[in-house]
């Protein structure tokens, strides 16, 4: 069947298979499928989702569905010759079960990507030595037979010296989430470890590594403008860069974090071995000085996200601005090294460098300024089959925002505070089979806003 793109929310199911063990062969439910919604995360190392099945053949008997049934997905663009993308997943469990009438039920699956299944039943006790990225490859290594993703350069070398991981009988995602607790690039910014739609590999990235990175549609892109959302005739490429609706929950609420100590707070920690401690009073404008001379936030943005005049004390006796105040105190023990026999391992608590316990203040502060001014987007699924990691979660997004306002032909109409690039946190592809129709739902966030021209 000769493929084309006719709208940009065109898509291909080239097969809906289940497959299991106690199934000799696998069945294609790609002609009853009704919808299909996959999650990605950029906190989560493995995937999510639902389909909803219209069962009029007695498939739900036929199967003698036990939640431990494999579905495995194959998607593409529609236009001939496009690369698979191609998943599978557990159905571990069904969420609802709907009669429509006397012949035919409607069945919601959960879905969690096989590797997420396969890491959630095992737990077990070793030790790992390295720096944390090769702790981690070791553990995915170990644990799944994978691999991170080295196609292109996802992240750097962390800050911290090689230490010594004990996993006290976890499972093989909570052991790599004790490594990505203690890493941090030179500058203070987090790791992620998380999955992706277009590979089997596990990627692994910094937050100066994505920021570092060109948003994959800076040339062309998404733009919230309702007349050409609303008008089909437009080609499929400018509705392509559309953005259907455009939303933000709990904006602004610098309150809460200075509750939470990101914007100032003093932490602590003591070597339990000696009794030494180590002070430092977080400001956060230190964390914004050290990306921009990192230059891991370009020198058109600068922390506007943080009112640096603002006197919180109503009398104004207290000067004091919200990142001088010290609203939470962190404390943690450590110990020394451990292992006399190996004199470059560290134990995980310890750092070799007093600089490295500041720069976990740093990548505190930069975890919550990240849910701080986060945008919701829909948009056409187009861009997101092209079996390209960039498009995933981990990578940077390109935004145009108006002003709401109208504007002569001599003003900048483009918002620079809704408008640029943001980070994809969290995607949510839905597939709607029935009307074949793609669209994607994706969180965006950024530490730091344009500056007006």
């Amino acid at each position: 069947m000769v493929k084309e793109v006719q709208s940009a929310e065109d898509f291909s199911i080239d097969g809906i298979f289940i497959t299991s063990e106690r199934i000799k062969q696998s069945i294609d439910i790609k002609h009853v499928a009704v919808e299909l919604n996959i999650f990605e995360n950029i906190n989560m190392p493995y995937l999510t989702g639902s389909i909803l099945i219209l069962d009029d053949n007695n498939l739900f008997s036929a199967v003698d569905f036990q939640g431990t049934e494999r579905l495995t997905v194959e998607l593409s663009m529609p236009v001939q010759g496009a690369p698979t993308i191609s998943k599978t997943f557990v159905m571990y469990r069904i969420e609802k079960i709907h009669k429509s009438n006397d012949k035919t039920a409607m069945l919601l699956f959960n879905l969690i990507e096989d590797i997420g299944f396969y890491n959630n039943v095992q737990n077990f006790s070793k030790s790992y030595d390295g720096r944390g990225e090769e702790i981690i490859r070791k553990i995915i290594n170990d644990k799944f037979g994978r691999s991170l993703y080295n196609k292109i350069k996802t992240h750097k070398t962390s800050y911290q010296t090689k230490f010594r991981l004990i996993v006290p009988y976890l499972n093989p995602f909570q052991a790599t989430k004790m490594a990505l607790d203690k890493m941090t690039t030179e500058n203070g910014s987090p790791y992620f470890l998380y999955s992706s739609l277009y590979t089997n590999d596990m990627i692994l990235a910094d937050l100066d590594t994505i920021l570092g990175r060109t948003p994959f549609n800076r040339a062309e892109p998404f733009q919230y403008d309702q007349s050409v959302a609303n008008d089909k005739e437009n080609s499929v490429l400018l509705q392509a860069r559309s953005i259907y609706q455009l939303e933000s929950d709990n904006q602004e609420d610098t309150l809460l974090l200075s509750e939470l100590g990101a914007l100032g707070s003093d932490f602590t920690t003591t070597n339990m071995t000696d009794g030494n401690e180590i002070a430092y009073d977080h400001d956060v404008n230190k964390v914004y000085r050290q990306l921009l001379n990192a230059s891991v936030l370009p020198p058109d943005q600068d922390n506007v996200l943080l009112d640096n005049i603002f006197v919180a004390d109503p009398s104004g006796t207290d000067q004091r601005k919200l990142s001088q105040f010290s609203s939470r105190k962190f404390s943690q023990i450590g110990g020394g090294k451990t292992f006399p026999y190996q004199q470059d391992i560290s134990n995980w608590t310890f750092e070799t460098d007093p600089n490295a316990y500041k720069l976990k203040m740093f990548k505190y502060a930069i975890e919550q300024l990240l849910l701080k001014n986060t945008v919701n987007i829909i948009v056409p699924g187009l861009k997101f089959l092209t079996r390209d990691v960039t498009t995933s979660v981990g990578s940077q997004i390109s935004l145009v925002v108006y002003k709401n306002e109208i504007v002569d032909e001599t003003t900048n109409p483009v918002d620079n505070k809704k408008s640029g690039d943001y980070i994809m946190l969290a995607k949510k592809h839905v597939f709607n089979i029935t009307d074949v129709s793609h669209t994607v739902q994706i969180t965006c966030a950024r530490i730091a806003n344009r500056r007006s021209s």
